[in-house]
């Protein structure tokens, strides 16, 4: 199944698949970019479905957000407009599939925009109110996730990524995924994108974006502090790998409060963060499920 590229301007995506089949969004995480839905895309094609991945704002051939914002609530309201773009032969909602960031972003989509989904498949995240109550409740937590405190430090997080991608993409990937080894084309393909300076400081500002930090950013503080508090009101399956050591198990408990439609929690053995290319056949299942 060929896999096909596209950039109209303001999104840069690869497709798969007939337009006019079952359709599907799958949304990349961090450190990585739309490649790694390469798999993922080739083997729902091959079963009815036209699966299209996005570069995130930002991102190699996507422009960055209106005002550089980085936010929740605007990133979910860019993907629901990709939605609207790259579906509009299609004769059903899409499934929407995020990984990491993606998850965070495809959680507050579904909140929102909960009309033009069918379904929410989040890997390896929870939802970013469950999240946040999971670094105050479990220490743990706090200590696999300094990266993040890290990451709002001016400069040094930006020229790192920009002077060492490749040491700085594997030491993410092989942390988050004990034991398994990470293709190192893929690694080598996204390393040489982060190299690129705008790239680095447009994926450290989705991170700086979860903070305030001047007194212009606390009305869009606001509206990503209600954006994840709504309600998930889209079918949630959430798949989080068993040995994944970017976000603990325990964050993945006590998360009704973030749903007003079911949900389900899967744990997938002998897998860690990458759990889209480490157990491909699990994501498939839950997508054809």
């Amino acid at each position: 199944m060929t896999i096909q590229e596209t950039n109209n301007g303001w999104v840069s995506y690869r497709s798969a698949g007939v337009p006019t089949q079952h359709p599907i969004l799958l949304l990349h995480g961090f450190p990585d970019n739309n490649r790694t839905m390469d798999g993922l895309m080739t083997a729902l094609a091959g079963s009815g479905w036209y699966a299209v991945a996005p570069a995130l704002p930002g991102y190699l051939g996507s422009a960055p957000p209106e005002h550089h914002d980085y936010g929740l609530a605007s990133l979910a309201g860019w993907v629901d407009r990709v939605a609207h773009h790259v579906f509009s032969q299609s004769l059903s909602r899409p499934v929407l599939l995020g990984h990491d960031w993606g998850a965070a972003i495809g959680y507050v989509a579904a909140a929102l925009y909960p009309n033009r989904w069918s379904r929410l498949i989040a890997l390896s995240v929870p939802p970013p109110l469950g999240l946040l109550k999971s670094l105050v409740a479990h220490p743990t937590q706090m200590v696999r996730s300094t990266y993040m405190m890290f990451f709002q430090l001016p400069a040094l997080p930006d020229w790192i990524l920009s002077a060492a991608p490749i040491g700085a993409v594997e030491h993410f990937w092989r942390k988050w995924s004990p034991g398994w080894e990470p293709p190192k084309d893929h690694i080598a393909q996204v390393a040489a994108e982060l190299a690129i300076p705008e790239v680095a400081r447009a994926a450290l500002g989705y991170y700086r974006h979860l903070i305030v930090r001047s007194p212009a950013d606390w009305p869009r503080f606001r509206r990503d502090f209600q954006a994840i508090q709504a309600a998930i009101g889209v079918p949630t399956k959430i798949l989080t790998g068993e040995t994944d050591q970017c976000i603990g198990p325990e964050c993945f408990e006590n998360l009704t409060e973030c749903f007003s439609a079911p949900f389900q929690v899967d744990r997938v053995p002998a897998a860690g963060h990458f759990v889209h290319l480490e157990a491909q056949a699990a994501v498939l299942a839950a997508v054809v499920d």
